[in-house]
């Protein structure tokens, strides 16, 4: 006991030793006790300095550091910016239960020791009344997607309402449907412990084919204005664009949910508005240059454009096919054609594996034809000629029908050949769309169609007559 507190107990009487003993017991405790919690401190602190000096993305979560897996997803996410957690276990957790996957999700969505999250949690309502889970990127899960890219990103400063959301993750269906990766059997897990994992899906290589998300498209050109007789800027923001520099060809896309109209041009987001707006910017001429064009003017490459309406049924497909069809005939016949099309969410994914992923499609079932009824037939001779001829004997024989029908005298005979003659017209443009099949698989230049607009005629009046089917 210290002098001093001699000479308080001296002072002290008896009654009152016990009462200052107590007293001291406490503040002696409490002297331990701050004492032990400095000494925590300091050790939570000098944890937290060692964390600090490793880099961001290798800190690890609570069971573990940042995986190859979890920067593949960052990877993914950096690119569509929106996935539903299906569509990330699609992509990444492939054969994991669903458990597993949330469990993961959340770890790399929840503050750490010493680390922010990477990853952000968003929802939207469908129309059952069930809440959709939506990941997206922080700050820090964008830095480690740009060490994956291997490139700077445009990061956000605000999400799209929930009510986008839908539509967002919706347009990114077609982007796992093409990264995922079907064969994703790795072997037993006793095989692949201590392995490093190679069931997930990778970022695509740029060299293979290239996503380019909406964020980053923001299309500018001039439209002149017949009311005004002005130009006027305009922008197109497709939802999506896929490149492939190995074919040449860019797919600007725009996902049609059928929430807008197809027809009525009063609307901005209707159908044939966009399909005008695309014609503009792919086919109207800058400066009175023929080979300038807009498209032409953003994209500097030789890559040939493709305007794509993907559509969730078959209904809707359908309707567009036929709007389109009839938006062509209505131009002017010198007008620049450009390719246009729609096709189901789930053609598109097969599609894009062919043509990107070199995936051999599975062939469709052939329905049963019944067999023609027996009849006497003559053998024709066979007769070749040239392409020069056939395009010679073409036109002549259009330049005497023209001066036929302008008085009536058409002979009667000539109606039962017509048929004949689209039909080898339907033949001729079968094969030819065979050749540029086989020429986009080895890799070799596709040759292209001579006059768009008279394709889409063609096949259109063939489609109508019952000569040949158009794809639906």
């Amino acid at each position: 006991m210290s002098v001093r507190n001699k000479e308080v107990m001296a002072g002290v009487g008896t009654a009152g030793v016990e009462g200052v003993r107590s007293e001291f017991r406490r503040e002696e405790n409490g002297l331990e006790e701050e004492k032990g919690w400095k000494e925590e401190r300091g050790k939570r602190e000098e944890k937290e300095r060692r964390e600090e000096q490793v880099p961001r993305e290798a800190q690890g979560s609570r069971r573990g550091r940042l995986t190859e897996r979890d920067r593949e997803l960052m990877g993914h996410l950096g690119l569509t910016r929106y996935l539903r957690t299906d569509q990330v276990s699609r992509l990444v957790f492939a054969g994991r239960s669903q458990p597993v996957v949330s469990t993961r999700l959340g770890e790399l969505s929840t503050r750490g020791a010493g680390r922010r999250p990477w990853l952000r949690r968003l929802a939207y309502v469908i129309r059952e009344a069930r809440r959709v889970l939506v990941w997206a990127l922080t700050t820090e899960g964008y830095e480690v997607a740009e060490s994956v890219l291997g490139r700077q990103m445009r990061i956000q400063r605000h999400d799209v309402a929930p009510q986008f959301l839908e539509h967002a993750t919706g347009m990114n269906e077609l982007y796992v449907g093409l990264a995922e990766k079907r064969d994703g059997k790795s072997g037993s897990w006793q095989a692949m412990r201590g392995k490093p994992a190679t069931d997930f899906a990778r970022v695509p290589a740029a060299a293979a084919w290239r996503w380019v998300p909406t964020e980053d498209l923001e299309l500018s050109f001039q439209d002149f204005d017949r009311q005004s007789l002005a130009s006027i800027d305009k922008r197109l923001q497709p939802d999506a664009v896929i490149e492939s520099a190995r074919l040449r060809r860019r797919w600007l896309i725009e996902y049609e949910t059928g929430t807008a109209s197809v027809r009525n041009t009063e609307h901005r987001a209707a159908t044939l508005t966009k399909l005008q707006r695309y014609d503009t910017f792919l086919t109207a001429v800058v400066d009175g240059d023929p080979q300038r064009s807009h498209y032409r003017l953003h994209y500097r490459d030789a890559a040939e454009p493709e305007l794509l309406f993907v559509t969730l049924g078959e209904p809707r497909q359908a309707t567009i096919t036929q709007a389109i069809a009839e938006y062509f005939r209505s131009t002017s016949p010198r007008r620049m054609m450009f390719r246009a099309r729609a096709v189901t969410l789930d053609q598109a994914k097969r599609e894009f594996r062919q043509w990107l992923l070199g995936e051999v499609l599975a062939p469709k079932p052939q329905t049963a034809v019944p067999p023609a009824p027996a009849q006497l037939t003559l053998a024709a001779p066979a007769i070749t000629i040239s392409p020069k001829e056939m395009q010679i004997v073409l036109g002549y024989a259009t330049a005497l029908h023209a001066s036929l029908s302008s008085v009536g005298a058409v002979p009667p005979q000539l109606v039962g050949e017509t048929r004949s003659i689209l039909q080898a017209t339907a033949t001729l443009y079968d094969a030819f769309k065979t050749l540029r099949a086989i020429a986009r698989e080895a890799n070799r230049p596709v040759p292209a169609y001579v006059d768009e607009r008279a394709r889409y005629f063609v096949l259109s009046l063939l489609d109508r007559l019952g000569v040949r089917k158009a794809a639906r």
